[in-house]
């Protein structure tokens, strides 16, 4: 019988833990009325919080292929802890780089969710 807490802890002390890095994430809430001095609508977002991610290709180095397809420039895969909030357009601040969420997918066994990988997409 598979243990899915047991899998979830042992991903989060042998991944997130040692290989981990800090980043701020930042919950996508709406398209506001107020716009920008170009006439530009403002997206609005929560408050950043503190999170932990790691790059995808930390955990998949020799891989011949991506999660999502190929990489265009300014996008990346990065890998969170199954209990992470995590929806499109979500934003995420890491290394000194801002980031927008394009995809997510949720890695299951038995019907729990053991990590989610999301492309993302930095801001220009």
């Amino acid at each position: 019988m598979v243990d899915t807490a047991s899998i979830r802890n042992k991903i989060n002390q042998r991944v997130f833990n040692n290989l981990g890095s800090t980043a701020l994430y930042s919950r996508f809430i709406s398209v506001s009325s107020i716009t920008d001095s170009y006439g530009d609508r403002v997206d609005v977002y929560d408050t950043a919080v503190s999170i932990t991610t790691v790059p995808w290709g930390l955990l998949y180095v020799n891989q011949n292929h991506f999660q999502f397809g190929d990489l265009e420039k300014g996008e990346v895969d990065m890998a969170f802890k199954y209990d992470q909030d995590l929806y499109a357009n979500d934003k995420i601040e890491y290394n000194s780089k801002l980031y927008k969420v394009k995809v997510i997918e949720h890695y299951i066994i038995k019907d729990a969710i053991i990590v989610k990988v999301a492309r993302l997409r930095e801001f220009i």
